[in-house]
């Protein structure tokens, strides 16, 4: 009796291995291998990850202010609204756009005798083709070059026959790298590069970013960009995609 008693217990405790090795055995495509279903499968969602590789698929909207430092120029500071926009496209290669328009002030000694303290308004727009090279999932060098126009609207007769005064359009050229120090944190440095016309001898700056990614899609970015000319403190709102 005892002996009937036992091997029905071992039988039932083997079927009901049997049937919890079944329950948590998952289907591939070579066969069977034994391990509990990934959370999506048995219903659950899993927690959401702000790392998401480095996107060149961006739309970024801020406030920049500006300091003008040229010797020529006859702007003191400004402030303005940016929109940069950057869009994916085949093998490693990105458009990118950026527009940066806001108002200006001018503080200008005319013939020693008064000073001149007037506002006006300011256009910047840009526009690139760009590559990266993907170092690591974390560590990308990254190039582009463009076209870029730049208007310098001032009110008042007396602007017109003063030297500083930008409406033009030219090249820029802008090399760098991309990184992400943490899986929601990612730095930028580039040097810029722009040339007006062929009487200007050219400007050279250098471009620092910081972008903290609040969610999957949507950060919170600074920069700052220190030029011959002109130096630019920027905050804004990242869209990633």
């Amino acid at each position: 009796m005892k002996l009937r008693i036992c091997k029905i217990f071992l039988i039932s405790l083997s079927v009901s291995i049997a049937c919890l090795s079944g329950a948590f055995a998952q289907k591939d495509g070579y066969g069977y291998y034994q391990g509990p279903a990934p959370m999506q499968q048995q219903g659950m969602m899993s927690q959401p990850s702000a790392f998401d590789g480095i996107s060149y698929d961006l739309l970024e909207m801020g406030y920049r202010y500006m300091v003008f430092d040229g010797d020529n120029s006859v702007l003191d500071d400004g402030h303005a609204i940016s929109l940069d926009l950057s869009l994916d496209l085949l093998w490693y290669f990105f458009i990118e756009s950026e527009l940066l328009y806001g108002t200006t002030n001018t503080d200008v000694d005319v013939d020693k005798f008064f000073d001149l303290d007037e506002s006006g308004n300011y256009t910047e727009f840009k526009l690139g083709l760009g590559g990266h090279i993907p170092i690591s999932d974390r560590f990308h060098v990254v190039a582009s070059a463009g076209f870029f126009y730049e208007n310098q609207d001032l009110s008042g007769d007396v602007f017109d026959d003063l030297n500083g005064i930008v409406d033009g359009g030219g090249y820029y050229v802008r090399p760098g790298v991309r990184m992400l120090l943490t899986d929601s944190l990612e730095a930028g440095a580039f040097a810029e590069y722009t040339k007006l016309s062929d009487a200007d001898d050219g400007n050279l700056g250098v471009i620092g970013s910081l972008t903290y990614k609040v969610t999957d899609v949507i950060g919170v970015s600074g920069n700052i960009q220190l030029k011959e000319d002109v130096s630019t403190f920027g905050l804004g709102i990242r869209l990633s995609w």
